[in-house]
């Protein structure tokens, strides 16, 4: 994907071309904690595409090398789990928070919260969320 490309889309277009881009990156990160990927390098390419969509004008393809495997960490954990995710999380999109938590081993726990982004649960949910923290503490 060039920048050229990417500048003459409109906000909307890049959003869903960025929201793509998320959902490939995370089957590409399954197929990975799977054992099942074919083409590793995929995975640099869309992250590639991602820095593109998020900031054309930084050359910054080089320096994308962070990996956040968490699908295959996940299965890793052994203690209580509880994920708490906002229903309007930009940074993190919900569906992949609720996929992470399905791929987690019991005992789990996951809540949504409804209206909260990424950086304000505690806010957006309220006494239910300081709640939902105590009860999951308690039982620990």
């Amino acid at each position: 994907m060039k920048v050229k490309e990417i500048r003459e889309r409109s906000d909307d277009e890049l959003r869903k071309q960025l929201g793509d881009l998320e959902e490939q990156l995370f089957k590409l990160r399954f197929q990975k904690s799977t054992g099942q990927i074919e083409n590793p390098q995929k995975m640099r390419e869309v992250r590639k595409d991602m820095a593109r969509v998020l900031l054309p004008w930084l050359p910054i393809g080089g320096l994308v090398r962070t990996q956040y495997d968490s699908m295959a960490k996940i299965r890793e954990v052994r203690v209580p789990l509880l994920v708490l995710h906002g229903d309007r999380d930009d940074i993190v999109p919900f569906e992949h928070g609720r996929r992470l938590f399905e791929a987690a081993n019991e005992p789990k726990t996951f809540y949504a919260i409804r209206g909260a982004h990424h950086n304000d649960t505690f806010v957006a949910g309220g006494r239910a969320y300081f709640d939902v923290w105590a009860r999951f503490l308690n039982g620990l």
